[in-house]
């Protein structure tokens, strides 16, 4: 899919891989708001696909994709290509675990931003990228700034209930920078975001139930990861703070019991469910005291 571009038209050629299709209609637009050019893959297969019908010179990446994940994707670029026609690759994952940044430069990444992002912090991510590829001398040292991002936030949180009571299920904060960065397009893009996730997030739900009762672990890191990326994007935090934890329980970073998770699922959703409807139909986020 190809997004139609701004007054301001940058050269840079992006290629987004990103499977959540909330993830995707928000950074295309963000990135088409700003002037770039930005094509968008499902998966790591489609990625090298496009890559064989032309060249990128940067790579939005998600870690978490069906077929083919980010990483695997990554590594099957530094062993098609040569050091010079290779993408820079910037890596990006709601996962946001203790060490990630060092596996993803090991494999190839030259960066890497934690979902939900701001604008700013996409923007700065890509001015590094074109900095980078403006001179290919200066990638020793862009490597070494990048190596000084601090691990705060992927830090393990101590899971002692199901729910931290102090999280809101809905952070009204995430959905106003939404619309203060998309402008005049906002409130008929929000409108259709909200409704895709409405689409998707009972599935989801009923994906990782299914997951839970099969003893399925790794079916429940992807399907968990996929809830938890996209109510993080929309502000909705409880539901993706339950979707962490079950993602965490299914790397073997925690013990938990996930079926107690099942009921507060869907009451988390339930509970945020009918605030969106009412949000979607005034196309406009009521300013929270």
């Amino acid at each position: 899919m190809l997004l139609p571009k701004s007054e301001k038209v940058r050269k840079t050629k992006i290629l987004l891989a990103e499977d959540n299709r909330v993830n995707q209609k928000i950074a295309a637009l963000m990135l088409s708001n700003v002037g770039y050019v930005v094509d968008i893959a499902g998966n790591g297969i489609e990625v090298l696909e496009a890559l064989e019908r032309q060249p990128y010179q940067i790579i939005l990446m998600d870690i978490e994709m069906p077929e083919m994940d980010g990483l695997t994707t990554t590594q099957r670029i530094q062993e098609l290509y040569p050091a010079e026609d290779q993408p820079y690759i910037i890596a990006l994952t709601a996962s946001a675990m203790q060490g990630d940044r060092e596996r993803f430069l090991s494999v190839g990444m030259q960066d890497y931003l934690a979902k939900p992002f701001e604008k700013a912090a996409l923007l700065n991510a890509l001015l590094r990228a074109e900095e980078s590829i403006a001179s290919s001398t200066m990638k020793k040292s862009v490597h070494a700034e990048q190596s000084k991002v601090v691990d705060q936030e992927n830090s393990p949180v101590a899971i002692n209930a199901v729910m931290d009571d102090t999280i809101p299920k809905l952070n009204y904060q995430t959905l106003e920078g939404i619309q203060a960065m998309l402008g005049p397009d906002s409130s008929s893009f929000l409108a259709e975001v909200i409704d895709t996730y409405l689409i998707e997030a009972p599935q989801s739900i009923d994906d990782i139930i299914s997951t839970i009762n099969k003893n399925d672990d790794r079916c429940l890191v992807e399907v968990a990861h996929k809830l938890r990326s996209s109510s993080a994007s929309l502000g909705l935090e409880r539901v993706a703070y339950l979707c962490e934890t079950l993602e965490k329980y299914g790397r073997g970073y925690i013990s938990i019991v996930p079926s107690d998770y099942e009921p507060h699922l869907h009451a988390e959703y339930e509970a945020v469910k009918s605030e969106l409807i009412a949000i979607k139909d005034r196309q406009a986020i009521a300013v929270q005291p």
